[in-house]
């Protein structure tokens, strides 16, 4: 739904524009305006209506995974998760489920994935690119680290605000919260 949405949403801009040019056989201004037109409000839409959901999937997640692993859900943050090999180009998001910070390592706990990372093994943490940046609306935050010998990177995206140009900044955030806790804060 959160794809749909946005498409039911400009959709009759851009048709409408469409149709204007077509019966005029010739390219109008009003029909590229509309067209235009189509894909701000395009724009405005996945950021509103993106996370369709994603309430009802949160209270999903507490309840299948966290209530199992006896984890209290405020104590974490939730997130959207992708593994570096994964590709979803309607779906950043590989998996759903919950970041905590505890004093010995990073903890996530997701419907599909779980992974725990040592605190001394973490590298570093950046920014990285996915399907929500190409529009603005987001970013991972990408976490590396030596995991049983090898270098990995764990991808993940908070979900915790109502708009995907919200969870951006909470993105910020999480990445400082995270770079302090590797300094020995939190």
């Amino acid at each position: 739904m959160g794809n749909l949405i946005p498409l039911l949403c400009m959709l009759p801009f851009a048709l409408t524009g469409v149709v204007l040019m077509l019966r005029a056989h010739t390219v109008t201004p009003a029909g590229v305006a509309l067209c235009l037109l189509s894909l701000v409000v395009g724009w405005v839409a996945v950021n509103q209506f993106g996370l369709f959901g994603n309430v009802r999937l949160r209270r999903e997640v507490q309840r299948k995974v966290l209530a199992k692993a006896g984890r209290d859900a405020s104590k974490g943050v939730f997130v959207g998760f992708a593994r570096p090999s994964y590709v979803g180009l309607l779906d950043a998001h590989e998996d759903l489920g919950f970041l905590f910070f505890d004093s010995d390592g990073l903890e996530y706990l997701g419907e599909i994935h779980q992974v725990k990372l040592a605190r001394k093994d973490i590298l570093g943490v950046r920014f990285r690119g996915n399907v929500h940046s190409t529009l603005g609306l987001g970013r991972w935050v990408g976490i590396e680290a030596i995991h049983k010998g090898k270098r990995v990177r764990v991808l993940v995206e908070p979900r915790e605000a109502r708009t995907l140009l919200g969870n951006r900044k909470r993105g910020s955030r999480l990445r400082k919260e995270i770079v302090e806790w590797m300094k020995g804060g939190a």
